[in-house]
């Protein structure tokens, strides 16, 4: 089974992050969508991530996961899901570095070194190798949102051995995330210096609280599946309330303490649209929104590239182009940042409308011509990896 508005909602979500990360990542104004604090709080929607994943991965593998022979084929495959286009795209953003390393030597004036800052050659290694947000840097590097990929990859070999570990006894597994759950919240509340928006320092461990909270979910939802029957008006109006819950929470957390609180909220969410049962989730399964499901992951490890790239062609062309020009903003963290910007703020809202409808597009061609081969190779090599006898003493 597959939760279809569950993929659905992981699209929304990841078009958001893009939408918060405008101004962050690409240092350009976001127009019309400035100023709203439901985007502005986007990182949030990070949290939800882990959470469907720990939700979706326990419903694929609780009963598949049995022996420590199972545990190679499920690494390769998880590896397949994230690698390839996290590998692309770090090797992207190294060529737009050495681009401005040649212009840089050519006398072309830049913001910033190149090969500086959060683009440095040690971290080069550290992202081959998924180390980025194990808290080896100070600052999040290079393709900058892959600090969840970090943390998630090596999530997963938690899961795995959690799963293997706990053989089938739901109450041994529930009691054991819950306690993998509170600890990674634990860690969160008293070393964050930015409550849950945690990334390269102790991401790790808000990804553990987030994840493992996803795993009680998938339990949760499927005991009240056998129990509770939901009509329409009832399973809509509890999808009502859940979409106003997140959007109330995502707007009033932001960064105060009550961001803790996350991957309860989004847990919840997920459990009740895991039925899929309301007329919301009718509107989640259509075309369009099943269409952004598919490409969440690629939206999410492309943007940034998308964005950096915009905002230093931007930039050029503010010294070439009339009708571009900066303002400085104050940031979520503090300081202010320098943001790019057209006078006509008709023209502005154009032109980010149009920014994402190429992220679209280069994003579809991505998932097609490269994510979905590459999940294919790792899929086939895990099945032979299944299929490959045990070694004869």
């Amino acid at each position: 089974m597959r939760f279809a508005v569950l993929d659905s909602l992981r699209g929304l979500c990841a078009l958001i992050v893009v939408i918060f990360h405008i101004e962050v990542i690409g240092c350009i104004y976001d127009g019309a969508l400035h100023g709203f604090r439901f985007f502005e709080h986007g990182f949030l929607f990070v949290d939800f991530f882990f959470v469907l994943s720990g939700f979706v991965l326990t419903h694929s593998y609780f009963l598949k996961l049995c022996t420590p022979r199972d545990l190679l084929p499920f690494i390769v495959r998880r590896l397949g899901r994230v690698y390839p286009l996290h590998l692309l795209f770090l090797c992207l953003f190294i060529g737009l570095e050495l681009v401005k390393f040649y212009a840089y030597r050519h006398g072309v004036a830049a913001d910033t070194a190149p090969f500086t800052g959060a683009y440095t050659t040690p971290a080069i290694a550290s992202n081959l190798f998924l180390l980025q947000a194990l808290h080896l840097h100070q600052v999040a590097t290079w393709n900058s949102p892959s600090w969840s990929i970090s943390t998630e990859f090596y999530t997963y070999l938690i899961f795995a051995v959690f799963v293997v570990a706990a053989h089938r006894r739901t109450a041994a597994a529930v009691t054991v995330a819950a306690l993998i759950s509170i600890f990674g919240a634990t860690v969160v509340l008293f070393f964050s210096r930015h409550q849950i928006d945690t990334t390269f320092d102790f991401g790790f461990f808000r990804c553990l609280y987030g994840f493992f909270c996803g795993v009680i979910a998938y339990f949760i939802a499927n005991r009240a599946a056998r129990r509770i029957s939901l009509g329409p008006t009832a399973a809509t109006g509890t999808e009502l309330g859940a979409c106003i819950a997140v959007v109330a929470f995502v707007t009033k957390a932001g960064l105060g303490p009550a961001s803790l609180f996350a991957p309860l909220v989004f847990m919840t969410a997920v459990i009740v649209f895991s039925f899929e049962a309301g007329l919301l989730s009718r509107m989640l399964s259509a075309p369009p929104f099943a269409f952004l499901g598919r490409l969440s992951y690629t939206m999410y490890i492309a943007h940034a590239f998308f964005l950096v790239l915009a905002g230093r062609v931007m930039r050029v062309a503010q010294t070439r182009l009339e009708g571009l020009t900066y303002i400085r903003l104050p940031m979520l963290h503090g300081g202010n940042n320098s943001l790019i910007v057209m006078t006509s703020e008709v023209r502005q809202d154009i032109l980010l409308a149009g920014m994402l409808l190429v992220l679209m597009v280069f994003c579809a061609g991505v998932n097609r011509f490269i994510e979905v081969p590459c999940q294919r190779w790792f899929n086939s090599l895990a099945a032979r990896l299944v299929r490959r006898p045990a070694a004869i003493p």
